[in-house]
């Protein structure tokens, strides 16, 4: 291609006017009109207002955030393999995580004191036989170390 040709089919091309993108998480609820140029008062550079705007948006998402619980990570939580594998299955079908699985079983539990007893019953014959599997493996362990 001669360069004459390039040249004039760049001179012919239009380009599309794209409007201009809001790149806040929040809008403003009432947005200027789209056909009135947006001018920033005098006294107020656009890196100023980009910056009062960010400092809006931040603190409307901390007063949300405020009002959820707060959340506190714990340690992994060890299963038996089987129950491990059900509870995986159930939450991953159910859409939601192991986490609010167990908050939400606890806050339903917690409002039925006979459920909670309940549940009590079992959890401690649990830490009683997890207790018994403990002091049997540490009893294997000593026996290995003391054979070799």
């Amino acid at each position: 291609m001669s360069d004459n040709l390039l040249n004039e089919l760049r001179q012919k091309r239009q380009r599309t006017i794209v409007p201009q993108r809001e790149d806040t998480l929040i809008q403003d609820t009432a947005p200027p009109p789209t056909n009135a140029p947006i001018s920033p008062p005098p006294s107020q550079t656009l890196g100023e207002q980009n910056t009062l705007r960010t400092e809006n948006t931040l603190a409307e998402l901390q007063a949300k955030l405020a009002r959820f619980p707060k959340m506190r990570r714990r340690s992994a939580v060890v299963l038996e393999d089987p129950i491990d594998q059900a509870l995986t299955h159930f939450c991953k079908d159910s859409k939601i995580t192991l986490e609010v699985f167990i908050e939400a079983a606890w806050q339903v539990a917690a409002e039925n004191p006979s459920l909670l007893n309940a549940i009590l019953v079992e959890a401690q014959q649990r830490y009683r036989s997890r207790k018994e599997a403990g002091q049997l493996r540490r009893l294997m362990t000593m026996l290995i170390k003391e054979s070799t």
